[in-house]
């Protein structure tokens, strides 16, 4: 049960920490952990909490030491509308984080991130690569230690897009916003639905360009529940939209064929009802010239058996 609620006021923190979040207390706790470890403390945190119902007042004031407000909705409006009214809201700093309620932050990142945004006002947003870490790991909040800087890639939208299809594994979570970057761009849900993130990330860079840090800063914890993991069969033409997407704004070329003919087969075959249904969801990749039988690869057949594999 959501039993506190606080109107957030002005700031003069750096940053602001954004937490959507519903019904996972035991991973918040751990996702706080981890943010009230960090090396950089300049920053506010936001809870937009969805009818929780748990006491999450009690878990705030377990963070003493951090500068948490709650906004609290009084009925569970869906994950998606909660998302929109975290990425619309009217931030006070400078910089924004959104972050998940079930992954964890390196105690650094904040620190190097941060500094990457002051140093160079052309990068429009400061990310990281992830660790798939499975639920119930016991160190989640125990990172490798930075023996050396990690490498720093800068991506215009175009080199963006052609790492995204070479499944440069960025988290979502890691990202850390010029305030005014989400002002500016548009968060299309019934375009692309629940993977709005790289075409909005893309979208955010303009004609400018994004940096991200290669190496995993972000645990991303692997869980029953999580929306990544749930059936999308009512989805479908989001996804062809989404492969659309990513197919337009990188680079042709037979790689590029490659990554929409993999993506289309793991597709049908993740949500495929029947052999005919199969059919009828590769055949919406097919009209739009995404999934072509010629572009079949050896990692295209890999999946498709893993992902046969998961269903059974």
């Amino acid at each position: 049960m959501c039993t506190h609620f606080s109107t957030h006021m002005q700031t003069d923190k750096k940053l602001t920490i954004s937490i959507p979040t519903f019904d996972r207390e035991d991973f918040l706790r751990q996702a706080l952990e981890s943010i009230e470890n960090q090396s950089m403390q300049d920053f506010e945190v936001i809870l937009f909490d969805n009818a929780s119902p748990y006491n999450v007042k009690a878990l705030i004031n377990e963070f003493p030491s951090l500068e948490i407000s709650l906004l609290c909705n009084t009925e569970n409006i869906g994950n998606q509308a909660n998302f929109k009214k975290v990425m619309s809201y009217n931030y006070n700093t400078p910089y924004v984080m959104i972050f998940h309620d079930d992954d964890t932050l390196h105690p650094s990142y904040l620190t190097d991130a941060i500094a990457i945004l002051e140093n160079d006002k052309k990068i429009i947003w400061v990310g990281s690569i992830i660790r798939f870490v499975l639920s119930g790991t016991k160190d989640i909040n125990k990172f490798p230690k930075l023996t050396e800087k990690s490498s720093i890639v800068t991506y215009n939208k175009k080199e963006l897009a052609d790492a995204f299809m070479s499944r440069l594994h960025l988290g979502f979570s890691s990202v850390i916003y010029r305030t005014e970057t989400l002002k500016e761009t548009v968060l299309d849900v019934q375009r692309f639905h629940k993977w709005l993130d790289r075409p909005y990330l893309l979208e955010a860079l303009g004609y400018d360009k994004a940096a991200v840090l290669h190496f995993p800063y972000v645990h991303y914890r692997i869980h029953k529940g999580q929306d990544s993991s749930k059936s999308y069969r009512n989805h479908i033409d989001t996804m062809v939209n989404l492969i659309d997407y990513l197919k337009n704004t990188g680079s042709p070329g037979l790689k590029t064929d490659k990554f929409t003919t993999t993506s289309s087969l793991r597709t049908a075959i993740a949500n495929a009802c029947s052999i005919s249904d199969f059919g009828l969801i590769l055949s919406k990749f097919h009209d739009r010239d995404l999934y072509r039988t010629r572009n079949i690869s050896a990692y295209a057949i890999y999946w498709s058996i893993r992902t046969i594999i998961n269903r059974l």
